[in-house]
């Protein structure tokens, strides 16, 4: 359950092309009237009771064109990119803007989680700045939308992996340089094996052993193809491809040299601090737990069906259990994509401990302290289709992301800087981030294209490395397959009670944002 608010001391403001207005009055349609200012949350005059509250509002606020919503000289591509206005087409489905809220698709069964399949979105039409009338397959990959909760424990699962993957190449790195000779590194965080690389004496590092993760060792736990390092950089490109919300951040005069990149007359149209709190509200909430059914033969047949679950190897991949160290979110976070602020680039990063939010009481510890996550992921990539079973091989067109620059001796950096800061690369279309069971009992539809309605079909639908598993289901007997089913079943989001709007909430929101548009 997100805190209540208790004493009020967020910054927030309502800009337009002229600038700063006065607050909403008679006939006044916009629905953002405060911004969230950076300076303020590092300085600590925002409280994190607070800075939720406004995530909260943001995430539910129906956008209007007053706000800044749409965007007629932009694309909704993943970086700035422009486009003729003249082509300019308003709402769209395929490439966008599409909806005016965040609470549009992700909505079920409450605020932050799933959408049906009729809340689909069209991945990679938003690339192309003409309009993508077609949703065929050899045109756009269609995607189901997956829920946010338990979203910060997440997040700092893959980035303590990816901290732990970086140690040992530069671990590797430093052994090669030392001993003249080249030196493999197995890649194990956390329980999960990424393979292998090997380090040479001069610094270079052979890749071609490293498997489930990017040549740059960096877990990405955001999009069903893991191309997306944080919950901020997915926040900024959703903002701008479904709302035609721009953040500051990559849309503002540092990135783009203008403040209204996309020439619809709205200035600055979600500031830095704005991000940071729609991230928060999104770290913040519940993770799904599992509900034991009250029928003692149900509940039974729960018990065994994770009995099964470990034994035909679904956990090879959906690992029942991962142990999290440390629970603080700091946002921004220590690596981002492209156009994404990161911890160095901010005043200070909003720091938020998980242990303070109500639902942590029900974590599991270890008994050296640490946390146990159970999101039934290893937060790897897998290929799941094959001649055999070749569903969720469905899509035609691969997907990009940028590799992250690394770390490692003056003659490595040398060659990267002559290469560029970021290269690209490709997820194979076959090729999937293991998805998280921990709602599997109340966000169907399932699969990658929300286009299977039980988990039954799910399971069945699993080829490639998942076949092993799938055909270990399929010899089961009639009970213990109900059993598996019901075991994923168990696992839900729990709805927590609404929070109750208060205006007085707004008014001081606007009230501060003034005093920190002074200082500006």
């Amino acid at each position: 359950m997100i805190p209540r608010l208790g004493i009020v001391t967020v910054a927030v403001a309502a800009m337009t092309g002229a600038g700063l207005v006065a607050a909403q009055g008679l006939g006044d349609e916009r629905v953002l009237d405060f911004h969230v200012d950076h300076r303020q949350i590092a300085g600590g005059e925002i409280d994190t009771e607070t800075l939720l509250e406004a995530g909260r509002l943001l995430f539910v606020s129906k956008f209007t064109t007053l706000d800044g919503a749409g965007r007629p000289a932009s694309t909704g591509a993943g970086l700035p990119t422009r486009r003729d206005p003249a082509d300019a087409f308003g709402f769209l489905r395929t490439n966008g803007p599409d909806s005016t809220s965040c609470v549009s698709c992700h909505n079920d069964p409450e605020p932050g989680g799933g959408g049906d399949f009729v809340a689909n979105v069209f991945a990679l039409a938003q690339e192309r700045g003409e309009h993508m009338m077609s949703i065929n397959a050899d045109s756009i990959n269609e995607r189901g939308t997956t829920e946010m909760h338990g979203g910060g424990l997440i997040e700092l699962l893959a980035r303590e992996m990816t901290a732990e993957l970086l140690e040992l190449r530069a671990a590797a790195i430093a052994s090669a340089a030392r001993t003249r000779a080249p030196v493999r590194a197995a890649l194990v965080t956390k329980g999960v094996s990424f393979g292998a690389l090997t380090a040479q004496p001069d610094g270079q590092v052979d890749t071609t052993e490293v498997k489930g993760v990017a040549a740059d060792l960096v877990i990405r736990p955001w999009s069903q193809k893991g191309t997306t390092i944080s919950l901020r950089e997915f926040t900024i490109g959703a903002m701008n491809h479904h709302h035609g919300m721009q953040a500051e951040e990559r849309y503002g005069i540092s990135q783009t040299g203008t403040r209204d990149f996309d020439q619809d007359s709205i200035r600055d149209e979600l500031t830095t601090g704005d991000i940071t709190a729609i991230v928060a509200f999104q770290a913040v909430l519940p993770p799904p737990r599992q509900v034991m059914p009250r029928d003692p033969d149900v509940a039974a047949a729960v018990v065994r069906g994770e009995a099964v679950f470990n034994q035909i190897g679904c956990t090879s991949c959906h690992v029942s259990e991962m142990v999290l160290n440390n629970v603080v979110f700091s946002e921004p976070g220590p690596i981002n994509g492209g156009g994404t602020l990161t911890a160095d680039a901010v005043p200070g990063p909003a720091r938020i401990d998980l242990a303070t939010m109500p639902w942590f009481a029900e974590m599991d510890r270890t008994p050296e302290g640490g946390v146990i996550v159970r999101a039934f992921t290893d937060l790897k990539l897998h290929r799941i289709a094959d001649e055999e079973t070749p569903h969720f091989g469905n899509e035609q067109l691969r997907q990009s992301f940028r590799l992250q620059p690394l770390p490692g001796p003056e003659l490595a950096l040398a060659r990267q800087r002559l290469r560029g800061a970021f290269s690209q690369d490709f997820v194979p279309t076959d090729v999937f981030l293991t998805r998280r069971l921990w709602a599997a009992g109340n966000t169907g539809p399932y699969g990658h294209r929300a286009d299977l309605t039980t988990l039954n079909e799910a399971i069945l639908a699993h080829g490639g490395e998942g076949r092993a598993a799938r055909l270990g289901y399929e010899s089961l007997g009639q009970y213990d397959r109900a059993a598996v089913i019901e075991f994923l079943r168990s696992w839900q989001i729990v709805p927590t009670p609404p929070a109750a709007a208060d205006p007085e909430v707004r008014r001081r929101l606007v009230e501060l944002w003034r005093l920190a548009t002074v200082t500006q």
